[in-house]
Order: structure tokens, then C-alpha cells, then sequence
């Protein structure tokens, strides 16, 4: 097991005092200095890493520890990797190498048998990019016995292209790479974007037109899905059960992050052709609305999530990759650089002030860029945007990423991957559903086996988790169960000690209902809870239905509003701000609005009238006007999938 030397630990430390001058203060950034923007990364790579606890006995080696998922240990390990680009620092060098490469399967690519419940085609592309970026910066290259990083990136990119699928939607990958996990029926932006983005690298670093027709192929199919609007914003994703034609209209920095940094790849690799550069140019332009005009024009914010202080674990890293990726455009599409610079400058100097949290000595990142009072967030992606903008701005101090032919070093394998793990069948063993009894049995026997190895509150902790994720995901394990008793107790086991089935949990914010399988719809709701209003608890109404007979038409519920109200008035209260000048919810506000569209999935559609007779001096204009698009929203892909699918 691979340690920290002392030594290591000591090199940070002191990059982190000389990048910071007080415990209270925000680090110090001077981008007109080298030294300054090195000893700033310094201070947070090392903030970052001391997430990671791969490098301690007994801790499982390439992971970070919950809630963190798989693929963001790998997005952390390509984000090292340009930290000892940018900065020259071989501190972590070794850490990283253990850890890419302890994820890698007997097949050589990134597909651990661990992760077969987590791992989608979008998790296993970030760990590609961290072996591309590998290649493409001459990071040192694994022992010989290993595959070599340009392989494992190939590895990936044949896998996926043999994942690549027709038969609905006219093309696309899925989001998720096993029939059994939520979310295999939606073909997402961000799992094909990186496809297009790692195609596009492999042809540039390669010199194979292979790689690029595939990049091509993916976009053409882009722009058949709605998914791109005709200002270059990227949807979220689109859903195969109605052909691909209703986009998710959710927009994050890393979709169209990844789509740029792919057409300037394509821009450099075919020497400028016209058709590449309009694409980057208008990329770029896409990607305005992460640039807000009341902040300038110029700092990045995370529109999605960060203005309701909704994001969940994973979004917080999302600006890591905008950043990354637009940095990187400016090496292999220059005339980029007058737009993208002084983004990237602004947006470090707002993450440099708000690293000024108490915990970690003073300088703990928080997210939101636009404010320099730390706001009280912390966490892995937190400190990787940060880490990523900052020295993002070192760009022009580097050499450009080198290919094949132009002082690469790694050398490939174009095969790899073909025929490998992604070509197995699930094991028939995952094919049984689970009986109550079987999962009663396995956690009785789990808690036994447990007690012994583990305390006793780590042991009601990870019980519960396990648990938790039974609950929640009973859709998939009538896909993906195991088939024996014992088998039960080691996928129990298994699920405890991992980051669990649920790749996206969150709940509804201002009101308190029943357990919802959101699925892939999760980032939806925002998070959080209204504390400023006391709890009342009152019963919902019957669900206003075609169908006499849906279920649950009564459920104990409770709605944050004055107590004493009625159901309806107690609901309208639980909106969250702001309150418009007639002292009602103003439903054009985004997190109201998202509540707009919930409640007639979990009440029914009267109270979608309810909610517009409220009083609002700002009429909503709901997403969802008819009702076969209600019927498509609660009964196949809503929160009120499960109970509500004979109610509208």
C-alpha cells in the first residue's frame, strides 16, 4: 500500500501557507504571477486530496468515500494530472498512477466488476479522459506489465462504440452501460457528448480518421435529438420510451463543455476546417448562460442548481470541466482565446475569495464563485472547480497537448477493448428477483457477520444505508438481484461498502411525502428545507383521476405552512421564495415552478388550477400542457411513477 511521504505532506502544507496569509482569509491570487497561481493550486490540490483515502491502509485504493461515486474519483485523478502539468509538482503523481490503474478490470479497461451498479457510459469516459489526458501530457506511463494509457482510452472508446444504438431514437448511447440500472432507457448529453469529445482527442493524439468519423457521426445524431437549441444550449438528455423527442431541459457546464472541447479537437485535427470551427465558435456562445451579465458577464455559476442551493454531490464538480476543457480549447483552437480568457480569469479570482472557509484552516472552497463570503459548502467537486479554474489560467505557461507523432510517448492499442468485459452477459445469478425474505435474511445475517468487524455505530450506520437503498430502488431490483441466500448477503455487503445503487438521491424539498423513485429525474427537485416556516401535518387530497381506483388517493403527508391551514393553503405556503407583491408565491421563479410541475404528479392535476388561482401576479407557463404529457411526466417517468399510474 502506496503512503503519502512525510515529505509530500510537507510540500503542501507549505504551498498551502504561502498561498494563504491568514487562517481567516481567502487565498491569495495574483494571475500577473506564476508563483502565485502555482501556490494557490498547491494549497487546494492539497485540500482536494485529503478527500481521498485510497492511499491509507485498509482503504480501497482508486475510490473516494461516499457520497462520492465512482466516476468522480476519476475525474479527481485527470484533474491531478493536470495540476503536475500545470504547476511541475510530482507530489501526487504517484497516487494518481495507483489509483487510475487500480480501477482497471483483467480486461484492461475501466470496467471493475465493483462498479457494475454505478458505473454508466458517462463514469466510465471520465476515467478515459484521465488516461487521455495522460497520453496527450506525457504523464508518466504505467509499468510495462500494464496497459498503457492511450490503450485504456481505446479500450473505452470501442466499447462504447460497440454500445452505440439504432434501434431507437436513430442512434445514441445510452446513459447507462447494464439493462438493470435506472436510467438505461435515456440517452443523455454529457454520455455522448464524452464520446464525441474522447473520439475527437483519439483522432487528433492518433492521426486515425476512424476516431473522427465517429466523432462526426455523434454530433450529426446531436442535433437530430432537440437536444441542441438554436443558440448552441445543451439539453440534459432525452427519453427512448417517447422516440427521443422531449428534451430534459436541463442545462449543465459540463454538456456543452464536453461538446466544445471535442469540436476544437476536430477544429485542430483537420487543420481548420470551417465546419469544426463554427461549431466551436457557436459552443462557445452556448455557453454564455454560465457566465450571468449581474456578475459581470464573466464568472462562472452552475445555473442549474447554485442559485437554489439545490446541487447535489456531483454537480459541484461540473465547473471543474467547463473550465478544463475551455482552457484546453484555447491550445488547440487559439482564436478561442480572447473569449475564454478573461472567463477564465474573472471566475478564478471569485473562487480564490471564496476558498475562505473555517474548516480545512480557513481556506476550504466553497461554490459560489460570484460572492467573496465563503458560503458555507465543501467538498471534493467544490475543491476541483476551484483547483481546475485557477490553474486553468497557467494555460499559455504550457506546452500544448502532444500527439502520436508530435513527442507522444504512450503508445496504443487500437483493439483494445474489442470483445472484452463489455460483451459479457450479467451473471444469471442477477436474473432471480429477491423475496422480503431473502432481503430480511440477508440483513439479519449481514448484521451478525458485521457486528463482529465493525462498532457498533458504524455498523447502524451502514445498516441503514443499505436499507435506504432497498427502499428506493425496488424497480431495479427486479432487474438486477441475486439469486441464492448467500448471494444476497455478499450483494448486501457489497452495496454497504460502495456507494450504492442510487445514482442520484435527492428528496422533495418543501414538502415532506412518501418516498418517490425519482430515477434519472432526480436533479429536478431541489434540495433543501424551508426552515422558516413551522410544520403541519394534514392529510392530501384524493387525487383528482380518471380512475377511481389509483392507488394511495389518501397518504399521510406533512407540508411546511401554518399549522391549522387547510391541505391547500398549507401547500401553497410550503412555496418557496421569493413571494411576489401580491404575498403569494411567484411562479415563474425556478424552484416554484419545478413545484408546479411536481405536485399534480403527487396530487393530482387539480392542484395544478389551485396553484394558479393562487394569486400569483405572475402567471406560470408549465412545461407539461397536455394530457398525454402529463401521463408521459407522473406515469412513466415522474416521482408518482409508482402510485399514481392509472391517475391522469
Amino acid at each position: 500500500m502506496l503512503f503519502l511521504t512525510l515529505r509530500s505532506q510537507c510540500l503542501a502544507v507549505v504551498g498551502s501557507l504561502l498561498g494563504s496569509t491568514q487562517v481567516a482569509s481567502a487565498i491569495q491570487l495574483d494571475l500577473g504571477s506564476t508563483l502565485s497561481i502555482k501556490n494557490a493550486a498547491s494549497t487546494i490540490a492539497f485540500n482536494m486530496m485529503s478527500y481521498y483515502k485510497g492511499n491509507e491502509s485498509g482503504q480501497a485504493v482508486g475510490l473516494l468515500p461516499p457520497p462520492y461515486y465512482w466516476w468522480e474519483a476519476g475525474a479527481m485523478f485527470d484533474e491531478m494530472i493536470q495540476y503536475w502539468y500545470y504547476t511541475g509538482d510530482k507530489t501526487y503523481n504517484e497516487v494518481v498512477t495507483q489509483g487510475l490503474l487500480a480501477q482497471i478490470s483483467p480486461d484492461k479497461d475501466f470496467m471493475p466488476s465493483n462498479q457494475t451498479l454505478t458505473e454508466g457510459n458517462d463514469d466510465q469516459a471520465f476515467w478515459a479522459f484521465a488516461a487521455m489526458s495522460a497520453a496527450e501530457l506525457n504523464f508518466p506511463e504505467p509499468p510495462p506489465e500494464q496497459a498503457s494509457w492511450l490503450a485504456l482510452a481505446q479500450a473505452v472508446f470501442n466499447e462504447q462504440a460497440s454500445r452505440w444504438e439504432t434501434s431507437t431514437c436513430g442512434g445514441g448511447l445510452r446513459w447507462q452501460i447494464f439493462s438493470w440500472n435506472k436510467g438505461y432507457e435515456y440517452k443523455n448529453s454529457i454520455s455522448n457528448g464524452c464520446f464525441f469529445q474522447l473520439a475527437a482527442r483519439l483522432a487528433r493524439y492518433t492521426g486515425n480518421q476512424t476516431y473522427a468519423d465517429w466523432a462526426e457521426k455523434t454530433w450529426d445524431w446531436m442535433e437530430t435529438t432537440l437536444l441542441v437549441t438554436p443558440q448552441f444550449n445543451i439539453y440534459d438528455g432525452v427519453d427512448m420510451k417517447d422516440n427521443c423527442t422531449k428534451p430534459v431541459p436541463l442545462q449543465w457546464t459540463y454538456n456543452v463543455g464536453t461538446f466544445l472541447m471535442g469540436a476544437a479537437h476536430l477544429y485542430n485535427y483537420t487543420d481548420g476546417n470551417p465546419k469544426w470551427r463554427t461549431l466551436t465558435e457557436n459552443l462557445l456562445n452556448g455557453t454564455k448562460v454560465f457566465f450571468p451579465p449581474q456578475f459581470g458577464g464573466n464568472i462562472m455559476q452552475e445555473v442549474a442548481c447554485e442559485p437554489q442551493q439545490s446541487c447535489n454531490n456531483d454537480q459541484p464538480s461540473f465547473k471543474a470541466y467547463l473550465s478544463r476543457w475551455m482552457a484546453a480549447t484555447t491550445q488547440v483552437a487559439p482564436f478561442s482565446k480572447d473569449f475564454i480568457m478573461p472567463k477564465l480569469r474573472d471566475s478564478a479570482l471569485g473562487a480564490a475569495k471564496q476558498c475562505s472557509g473555517a474548516p480545512g484552516g480557513g481556506n476550504t472552497c466553497g461554490r459560489t464563485w460570484n460572492t467573496a463570503t465563503w458560503d458555507g459548502k465543501s467538498g471534493v467537486g467544490e475543491e476541483m472547480s476551484a483547483l481546475s479554474v485557477i490553474q486553468s489560467n497557467l494555460i499559455s505557461k504550457v506546452a500544448p497537448p502532444v500527439t502520436a507523432d508530435r513527442g507522444g510517448t504512450s503508445k496504443g492499442d487500437p483493439n483494445a477493448g474489442t470483445g472484452t468485459s463489455n460483451a459479457k452477459p450479467p451473471d444469471p445469478a442477477l436474473t432471480r428477483q429477491m423475496t422480503h425474505g431473502d432481503r430480511a435474511g440477508a440483513g439479519i445475517l449481514t448484521a451478525i457477520v458485521l457486528g463482529g468487524l465493525l462498532g457498533a455505530r458504524s455498523l447502524f450506520f451502514m445498516l441503514e444505508r443499505s436499507v435506504f437503498h432497498f427502499y428506493h430502488n425496488q424497480q431495479q431490483e427486479a432487474r438486477a438481484q441475486t439469486v441464492i441466500y448467500v448471494l444476497s448477503i455478499l450483494q448486501l455487503f457489497h452495496l454497504i461498502l460502495s456507494t450504492g445503487i442510487e445514482r442520484r438521491q435527492t428528496t422533495s424539498s418543501y414538502i415532506s411525502v412518501p418516498t418517490f423513485d425519482y430515477g434519472y429525474y432526480s436533479d429536478l427537485y431541489p434540495k433543501g428545507e424551508v426552515t422558516t416556516k413551522p410544520a403541519a401535518s394534514v392529510a392530501s387530497p384524493t387525487a383528482v383521476s380518471n380512475n377511481s381506483s389509483a392507488v394511495g388517493a389518501e397518504q399521510s403527508v406533512s407540508y411546511y405552512g401554518p399549522v391549522g391551514t387547510s391541505p391547500e393553503e398549507a401547500f401553497i405556503a410550503s412555496m418557496c421564495e421569493p413571494i411576489n407583491k401580491t404575498n403569494q408565491p411567484d411562479l415563474n421563479f425556478p424552484c416554484n415552478k419545478l413545484l408546479l410541475y411536481e405536485a399534480p404528479c403527487l396530487y393530482g392535476k387539480g392542484y395544478e388550477e389551485l396553484l394558479r388561482n393562487s394569486g400569483s401576479d405572475s402567471p406560470a407557463t408549465p412545461v407539461l400542457q397536455t394530457k398525454d404529457q402529463f401521463k408521459c411526466f407522473c406515469a412513466e417517468k415522474g416521482p408518482g411513477r409508482d402510485y399514481w399510474q392509472n391517475s391522469v
